[in-house]
């Protein structure tokens, strides 16, 4: 990333390698773990790097017999496949030489049948109210073949959720910002079940940067003091940490001293100036929506 400052010219120049000739190939055929049937439409993605660190990939999809061809330079070389209904397999990284034809054929696993049926209501804690827009996730696993995949979902307006699923071991995952982040961790399941949740409202947690306990005369920290001791104004600065979804949010902070509200600041930076002529202790206070 090249930053570029108002009125700056800057000269950023590039120097390409050509794309080596691509004189190798892999090949193969994808087929059904379980009836050896060959899987037509699978895509197959190839990834490239080269002795200088070069990259590129390429892809292209199996034939009606599960035939594969694809054309690649010499380097390092690893494959993903996937096709509707199957896990995804891959190979480990493997050298091809200048040209070098190697055949790597797949055999994939069927994904399990969604017999079942996980719903249920979401609605808040503390008023009852359904909550709109849930993110709901299963996440299915099986260790003895060493896969897993996900199926996701969201409420509606009355709180309802449905989701198919697999019979088997089950993680769900229950998200809405503003909420406090919801994980049942595992559950076994092989049948259709009802599971109705109450989310928290979360709870922003803020804390007041400015002032310090410091000395500050006109907005200036001279020094540190045992507690905050200020003359004339004062800049009153807010952060906001960071939540489940990364950097920390507020709609609006207000600012009270002594209990009085004095100022509403409804964007970043969360930052209000006291500029009231005051004497003796006084309490600063601030509340984030």
């Amino acid at each position: 990333m090249i930053e570029v400052e108002d009125n700056e010219i800057l000269w950023a120049n590039f120097s390409l390698y050509p794309r080596p000739p691509e004189n190798s190939a892999v090949y193969g055929y994808i087929t059904d773990e379980d009836t050896g049937d060959p899987i037509n439409g699978a895509n197959i993605e190839l990834d490239w790097e080269g002795a200088q660190e070069q990259f590129y990939s390429n892809e292209t999809v199996s034939d009606p017999s599960g035939f594969y061809f694809m054309n690649v330079a010499a380097g390092t070389v690893d494959l993903e496949v996937e096709a509707d209904g199957y896990f995804r397999e891959q190979t480990d990284e493997f050298i091809i030489s200048d040209y070098e034809t190697i055949q790597v054929d797949f055999s994939l696993i069927s994904k399990p049948a969604e017999t079942s049926v996980l719903y249920g209501y979401i609605e808040d804690k503390d008023t009852g109210t359904p909550i709109n827009d849930v993110h709901v996730t299963i996440e299915w696993i099986n260790i003895e073949v060493g896969h897993e995949y996900e199926n996701d979902t969201y409420t509606d307006e009355s709180g309802f959720y449905s989701i198919n699923i697999a019979p088997g071991e089950l993680y769900i995952d229950i998200r809405k910002m503003g909420y406090d982040y919801y994980d049942p961790y595992r559950h076994d399941n092989d049948e259709n079940v009802w599971y109705n949740v109450s989310l928290e409202e979360e709870t922003i947690e803020i804390d007041i940067a400015k002032p310090l306990r410091a000395f500050y005369i006109n907005n200036n920290r001279l020094f540190p003091y045992y507690k905050s001791r200020i003359i004339g104004n004062i800049d009153i600065e807010v952060n906001v940490y960071e939540d489940w979804y990364g950097q920390g949010s507020a709609e609006k902070v207000e600012f009270y001293i002594d209990d009085v509200l004095k100022g509403t600041v409804d964007s970043e930076p969360f930052l209000w100036t006291w500029s009231e002529i005051k004497f003796g202790k006084h309490t600063i206070k601030v509340i984030a929506y």
